[in-house]
């Protein structure tokens, strides 16, 4: 039997072993991506054999999240935007695209100009629209990821991480929300002009904007806030001009609410909503007490991240974005899992620092259970994303101190 010396060696190397985590080479990386990828594939064709995702066995089509995007641009496209805030008109729209009636919601939130987006998948029937809908905006964000990641192989591990199956499983927005940060963070100092521009279409889904103008003001990038500025009440106009200021109108008595209800209640599930609310609502079950932490976590979220950007000034650009990143994640309480692409979004730009300048203690072991992460949300309900974004703003914030102190040495 071995003696205790025997033991501690063998836990002193484990412990080197994942600390170092020399074995997460990217050969590897992309190895494991594949076989991601063939899994979702392999899900995908049982899916639609078996009925759960896009046809059901008697060949009507799978409701999904998709429908309240595809139903809201029907009935803009007939001249009834407004109606698209009226949840009974909307499910009935719903019924009518899928031939039969259905348990449950799928309610349109965004703003009235997303409208503008989405009319050109209304003139196609609703599942291929799903299905383009997916490719066009997964194509958008894997553009933008090859430009964070400039690696072989970048866009296999973006397609395998988890979030992205969560993603084009449901139809959603979270390749569109990532691709239009990262495209605002790679453009801010380059072309900010066309950084600006992304920033306004952000507002799309605008709880992921929330933390840009602060940082914006903080660090004096005023052309950026200015385009921004313009470019979102150019769009809330001509939507305006287009759907009717009463689309608006409907859009903001939304607000306040049903959609303001369904937040407080959870939404379509607890274990979906990825947020410091919802963590705090399942601690306490108290609705306002949740919300003032998480307002309180938010703040404090909001400061660190305008730390690492102004008196963590000679941070690289990869630091202050994976930190922009997950604070913008973080500050909202209206997050779910699919919108933990911006998980992968952080992770590159953290993955880029260990490529270019080597990784730092634990560094590459963490980005990949923060990536991961997202997977376990059925079993870590609520807790799942926000722990990946807070392990991802701490290595981020880490980088930063050692990258001040490696200058002023």
């Amino acid at each position: 039997m071995a003696d205790s010396a025997t033991w501690t060696a063998v836990a002193r190397r484990g412990i080197a072993a994942l600390r170092d985590a020399d074995w997460i080479a990217g050969h590897r990386v992309r190895a494991y991506s594949l076989g991601a990828v063939l899994a979702y594939l392999a899900w995908a064709v049982i899916g639609v054999v078996r009925g759960f995702w896009l046809y059901q066995t008697d060949g009507l089509p799978v409701p999904g999240d998709f429908i309240a995007f595809w139903s809201a641009a029907r009935m803009a496209a007939a001249g009834n935007a407004a109606a698209a805030y009226d949840w009974a008109a909307h499910h009935a729209v719903q019924v009518a695209a899928i031939g039969q009636d259905f348990e449950g919601f799928f309610a349109w939130h965004n703003p009235p100009h997303f409208l503008l987006v989405l009319l050109p998948f209304a003139a196609m029937p609703y599942v291929p629209a799903w299905l383009v809908f997916n490719l066009v905006s997964a194509g958008l964000f894997l553009l933008v990821f090859r430009q964070v990641l400039p690696v072989s192989g970048a866009w296999l591990v973006a397609l395998g991480a988890p979030a992205t199956f969560l993603c084009i499983i449901a139809g959603q927005l979270g390749f569109l929300v990532a691709a239009l940060t990262g495209a605002t963070l790679l453009l801010m100092d380059r072309r900010p002009i066309m950084a600006g521009a992304s920033l306004g279409l952000l507002t799309i889904k605008p709880q992921y904007g929330v933390l840009f103008p602060l940082l914006l003001i903080a660090t004096g990038r005023w052309r950026v806030f200015s385009v921004a500025s313009i470019a979102t009440l150019v769009l809330i106009g001509v939507s305006a001009a287009v759907f009717g200021v009463e689309a608006w109108q409907a859009f903001f008595r939304s607000l306040t609410g049903e959609t303001f209800n369904i937040l407080l209640e959870g939404g379509a599930d607890w274990t979906k909503l990825q947020s410091f609310y919802a963590c705090f609502y399942l601690l306490t079950g108290r609705e306002r007490l949740a919300m003032g932490l998480h307002l309180a976590c938010a703040i404090a979220v909001a400061a660190v991240v305008v730390w690492v950007w102004v008196w963590r000034s000679r941070a690289s650009e990869g630091v202050r974005s994976a930190a922009a990143v997950a604070g913008s994640f973080l500050m909202t309480p209206y997050a779910y899992a699919y919108d933990a692409v911006t998980v992968v979004l952080a992770a590159a730009f953290l993955a880029r620092e260990v490529v270019t300048r080597g990784a730092l203690p634990w560094e590459r072991l963490l980005i990949c259970l923060a990536v991961a992460a997202p997977a376990s949300f059925f079993v870590t309900a609520s807790f799942a994303t926000p722990a990946a974004m807070l392990t991802l703003l701490a290595l981020a914030v880490r980088r930063a101190r050692v990258e001040r102190a490696t200058a002023g040495a």
